[in-house]
């Protein structure tokens, strides 16, 4: 396990220091996740009573588990040729303390730097070695400069290009990390990823709803592009959903609890997972004739699923405050991972997806009155709630929670690439 020494052994004052600075930085960057105008991840840390946060070795679910039970493995496909692009804040970084203390005249004075520090390549690599992936393919921006750091958008960055890697393995990873928190920044990096030819662009992150939002779906408003963000991990909210989930330029994706009994694979909508009914946004074409309950003709979230639950979560490795193996959950596990799933599809076609969400709500029905989903294609999630209302429960078909339901890979990637 890779160990971070935050400060010299016996730099009492630099521990103090080192302290204040964390407590200053997390309280700062915890008022902007709940500030109008800043965005904050969908990923968590699962913490058990008998052991630390870090482990030496992984405890999760693993990419060849993850693989089996979505069908992956019996792919042939593996992103060649395309481009993810991978949206984040602050980056996988860290910072250390510096002491330095001069006696000059009898006089001591001690004076402290701050050393920031980028994880990204080197928790790469030992994510890569671990689960025998290739360690080439990532590149990394800071196209607005580098900005503080952040404990929660570290574990985010590290989750999102490893577990996109691992299901798209060939495909180019370029994580684009915005110079803060702030919606106009984030919205910045998804503007530089596409410009520079990223034809997916996974967002594990979000904020509520807000009026005007409608004006922001420009920045996913681009044919042969597909856009994924996480439905949040609030649940079932009082109004509205998350955006920029909200958009109906972009794929929602919520999340179940994926469960392995004997052998086989089962999956529970998971509590977490965040989902209902736009407060701005109106419905697209595409959602027309799918809902089973009143939306007043607004758009609805989440489209699809995919795990996020913490029981367990998926091993990821990080080391800015962690320094090892983490279990990590939320909906953010699933965007990156539905991001990959369209690499594969895009890799076996001539051209990329024009709107993922058409082909894909396109393929899902049996032509049942209401839709019912085609489990060929589809897992239809039809247990479990995000709420106690009627509507935050997954029920067969479409439902507020889990959307269409998660993949069947192995089936759903050959259709989409036909389609």
């Amino acid at each position: 396990m890779k160990t971070i020494s935050p400060f010299r052994t016996g730099a009492a004052l630099a521990v103090a220091a080192l302290l204040a600075q964390m407590t200053t930085a997390q309280n700062s960057l915890a008022g902007q996740q709940i500030a109008p105008g800043y965005a904050h991840p969908a990923s968590h840390v699962k913490v058990a009573r008998s052991q630390p946060a870090a482990t030496t070795s992984p405890t999760g679910f693993t990419p060849d588990q993850i693989r089996q039970a979505y069908g992956f493995d019996q792919l042939s496909l593996d992103g060649t040729g395309q481009t993810i692009a991978i949206i984040d804040a602050f980056g996988d970084r860290y910072s250390t303390i510096t002491t330095n203390t001069v006696t000059v005249h009898h006089k001591t004075k001690t004076t402290y730097t701050t050393n920031y520090f980028d994880a990204t390549e080197g928790d790469w690599t030992t994510f890569c070695n671990q689960f025998g992936l290739a360690t080439n393919g990532l590149t990394v921006a800071y196209p607005q400069g580098q900005g503080s750091v952040s404990t929660d958008w570290a574990r985010e960055t590290a989750l999102d290009i490893q577990w996109a890697h691992a299901i798209a393995p060939r495909a180019k990873i370029m994580l684009v990390i915005s110079y803060d928190n702030t919606m106009a920044n984030l919205y910045g990096a998804v503007d530089y990823a596409v410009s520079n030819g990223a034809n997916i662009v996974s967002m594990s992150w979000g904020r509520g709803e807000f009026s005007g939002e409608a004006s922001d779906d420009a920045h996913f408003n681009h044919p042969g592009v597909t856009f994924l963000a996480a439905s949040m991990d609030s649940g079932e909210i009082s109004s509205g959903v998350f955006y920029p989930s909200a958009s109906p330029y972009v794929v929602a994706v919520g999340g179940t609890q994926l469960t392995n009994y004997n052998g086989t694979w089962s999956e529970t909508a998971w509590s977490g997972s965040g989902g209902g009914i736009s407060l701005y946004e109106t419905m697209p074409a595409f959602q027309s004739g799918w809902q089973q309950y009143t939306t007043g003709n607004m758009r609805s979230a989440p489209d699809v699923c995919y795990q996020g639950g913490p029981s367990p979560g998926v091993s990821v490795y990080v080391t800015p405050y962690y320094g090892g193996w983490i279990q990590v959950y939320g909906t953010s596990v699933g965007t990156p991972q539905w991001a990959a799933l369209i690499a594969l599809v895009n890799s076996g076609r001539a051209s990329s997806l024009s709107s993922a969400n058409s082909a894909i709500y396109s393929l899902a029905p049996t032509g049942t009155t209401p839709p019912s989903v085609d489990t060929g294609l589809l897992n239809d999630i039809i247990s479990g709630s995000n709420g106690g209302d009627p509507d935050d429960f997954a029920i067969p078909g479409y439902d507020f929670v889990t959307g269409l339901g998660s993949p069947v890979a192995s089936q759903l990637v050959p259709a989409l690439t036909s389609w």
